[in-house]
Protein backbone atom coordinates (compact mmCIF):
# COMPACT_ATOMS: atom_id res chain seq x y z
CA UNK A 1 0.00 0.00 0.00
CA UNK A 2 1.18 3.37 -1.00
CA UNK A 3 0.65 6.58 1.03
CA UNK A 4 1.78 10.04 -0.47
CA UNK A 5 1.46 12.72 1.27
CA UNK A 6 2.07 16.32 -0.43
CA UNK A 7 4.05 18.41 0.17
CA UNK A 8 4.55 22.47 -0.60
CA UNK A 9 5.96 25.55 1.00
CA UNK A 10 3.55 27.06 3.85
CA UNK A 11 2.52 23.24 4.82
CA UNK A 12 2.11 22.65 8.68
CA UNK A 13 4.64 20.45 10.02
CA UNK A 14 2.70 18.53 12.44
CA UNK A 15 0.06 17.84 9.49
CA UNK A 16 2.58 15.71 7.67
CA UNK A 17 4.93 14.26 9.68
CA UNK A 18 1.86 13.56 12.69
CA UNK A 19 0.58 10.92 9.55
CA UNK A 20 4.21 9.85 8.51
CA UNK A 21 5.07 8.69 12.01
CA UNK A 22 1.90 6.19 12.45
CA UNK A 23 2.25 4.98 8.91
CA UNK A 24 5.77 4.64 8.41
CA UNK A 25 6.02 2.10 11.55
CA UNK A 26 7.41 -1.40 10.81
CA UNK A 27 5.09 -4.05 10.24
CA UNK A 28 2.37 -2.28 8.48
CA UNK A 29 3.89 -2.62 5.06
CA UNK A 30 3.28 1.15 4.15
CA UNK A 31 5.45 2.58 1.57
CA UNK A 32 4.82 6.43 2.46
CA UNK A 33 5.84 8.55 -0.04
CA UNK A 34 6.47 12.52 0.40
CA UNK A 35 5.44 13.81 -2.88
CA UNK A 36 5.74 17.70 -4.53
CA UNK A 37 5.79 19.74 -7.54
CA UNK A 38 9.06 19.25 -7.59
CA UNK A 39 12.15 17.32 -5.42
CA UNK A 40 12.87 19.60 -3.24
CA UNK A 41 12.86 21.17 0.22
CA UNK A 42 9.56 22.80 0.98
CA UNK A 43 9.72 25.13 3.75
CA UNK A 44 7.29 24.91 7.01
CA UNK A 45 4.61 27.45 7.66
CA UNK A 46 6.73 28.91 9.95
CA UNK A 47 9.88 29.03 7.61
CA UNK A 48 11.75 27.38 10.05
CA UNK A 49 11.94 23.86 9.40
CA UNK A 50 12.28 22.03 6.16
CA UNK A 51 10.85 18.80 4.73
CA UNK A 52 11.94 16.76 1.88
CA UNK A 53 10.00 16.17 -1.23
CA UNK A 54 11.59 12.61 -2.76
CA UNK A 55 9.21 11.98 -5.54
CA UNK A 56 7.36 14.29 -8.27
CA UNK A 57 4.13 14.37 -8.56
CA UNK A 58 4.71 12.43 -11.61
CA UNK A 59 6.50 9.89 -9.86
CA UNK A 60 3.48 8.88 -7.64
CA UNK A 61 0.48 9.03 -10.04
CA UNK A 62 -1.48 6.25 -8.10
CA UNK A 63 -1.47 6.09 -4.70
CA UNK A 64 -3.60 4.20 -2.44
CA UNK A 65 -4.02 6.66 0.30
CA UNK A 66 -3.27 10.69 -0.40
CA UNK A 67 -3.10 12.66 2.69
CA UNK A 68 -2.90 16.57 2.09
CA UNK A 69 -1.70 18.45 5.12
CA UNK A 70 -3.00 21.45 6.41
CA UNK A 71 -1.73 25.26 5.73
CA UNK A 72 -2.42 28.83 7.18
CA UNK A 73 -1.85 29.67 3.28
CA UNK A 74 -4.78 27.60 1.54
CA UNK A 75 -3.82 29.58 -1.45
CA UNK A 76 0.04 27.61 -1.44
CA UNK A 77 -2.67 24.20 -2.80
CA UNK A 78 -5.53 26.44 -4.14
CA UNK A 79 -3.10 28.32 -6.69
CA UNK A 80 -1.51 26.10 -7.87
CA UNK A 81 -2.95 24.78 -10.93
CA UNK A 82 -0.63 21.70 -12.11
CA UNK A 83 -0.89 20.25 -7.93
CA UNK A 84 -5.29 20.76 -8.44
CA UNK A 85 -4.99 18.60 -11.45
CA UNK A 86 -3.25 16.06 -9.93
CA UNK A 87 -5.38 15.86 -6.64
CA UNK A 88 -8.15 15.20 -8.91
CA UNK A 89 -6.54 12.42 -10.65
CA UNK A 90 -5.03 10.32 -8.50
CA UNK A 91 -8.51 10.78 -6.50
CA UNK A 92 -10.30 8.71 -9.21
CA UNK A 93 -8.18 5.56 -8.41
CA UNK A 94 -6.88 6.13 -4.06
CA UNK A 95 -8.93 4.05 -1.71
CA UNK A 96 -8.78 7.31 0.57
CA UNK A 97 -8.14 10.72 -0.03
CA UNK A 98 -7.53 12.90 3.04
CA UNK A 99 -6.42 15.65 4.79
CA UNK A 100 -5.48 17.11 8.14
CA UNK A 101 -7.13 20.49 8.85
CA UNK A 102 -6.81 23.07 6.21
CA UNK A 103 -6.56 23.83 3.39
CA UNK A 104 -8.17 20.64 2.13
CA UNK A 105 -12.39 21.78 2.74
CA UNK A 106 -11.60 24.21 -0.18
CA UNK A 107 -9.77 22.05 -2.26
CA UNK A 108 -11.22 18.79 -2.33
CA UNK A 109 -14.49 21.01 -2.79
CA UNK A 110 -13.20 22.81 -5.70
CA UNK A 111 -15.48 21.88 -8.84
CA UNK A 112 -14.61 18.81 -10.08
CA UNK A 113 -12.38 17.91 -7.92
CA UNK A 114 -13.44 15.13 -5.45
CA UNK A 115 -17.66 15.23 -5.49
CA UNK A 116 -17.72 11.51 -4.22
CA UNK A 117 -16.31 12.49 -0.79
CA UNK A 118 -18.70 10.82 1.71
CA UNK A 119 -18.02 13.27 4.36
CA UNK A 120 -17.22 16.88 4.66
CA UNK A 121 -13.61 17.05 5.95
CA UNK A 122 -13.27 18.83 9.47
CA UNK A 123 -10.04 20.16 11.18
CA UNK A 124 -10.49 18.97 15.35
CA UNK A 125 -7.86 21.23 16.99
CA UNK A 126 -8.36 19.53 20.08
CA UNK A 127 -7.33 16.23 19.19
CA UNK A 128 -3.92 17.53 18.54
Amino acid sequence: MQLAILLYDGVTALDAIGPYEVFQAPGLGIDVRFVAREKSMKRTDFGRLGLQADYTLDEVPRPDILLVPGTPFPQAVMGDPLVLEWIVQVHQTTKWTTSVCTPVPWVLEQPGCCKDLKRPPICLPTML
